[in-house]
């Protein structure tokens, strides 16, 4: 089984879906349970996706909450959905500041 690639928080909903994918196979092939499969997840998540997670990994309890929170954030299924886009919006405004902070704003790679 190959290793997933990691995910940097990519505003491409197909590249979301893939790597959600991917983590979701990988748990239920060595039948993952919830804190197991959230420690995998998160050890895949980089850049600005690490960043949201360490906002709400605390709020974060089970599998189905991750996927929710993730889709939600990541691959939303209705963009006019206003709410949905706020909270995308807010969240890369929270990266991009921390970011600035950490001193990674002059890469050219972010996203």
């Amino acid at each position: 089984m190959a290793n997933p690639m990691p995910f940097r928080g990519s505003s491409e909903i197909k590249q979301a879906t893939a790597w959600f994918k991917n983590i979701n196979c990988l748990r239920k092939a060595v039948a993952m349970n919830d804190s197991e499969a959230l420690l995998v997840a998160a050890l895949y998540l980089h850049r600005p996706a690490e960043l949201w997670w360490d906002s709400i990994e605390d709020t974060i309890q089970t599998w189905d909450q991750f996927s929710k929170a993730f889709h939600t954030c990541f691959a939303p299924q209705q963009l006019d959905n206003i709410e949905i886009v706020w909270t995308v919006m807010i969240v890369n405004l929270m990266a991009a500041s921390q970011l600035q902070l950490n001193g990674w704003w002059g890469h050219s790679t972010l996203w």
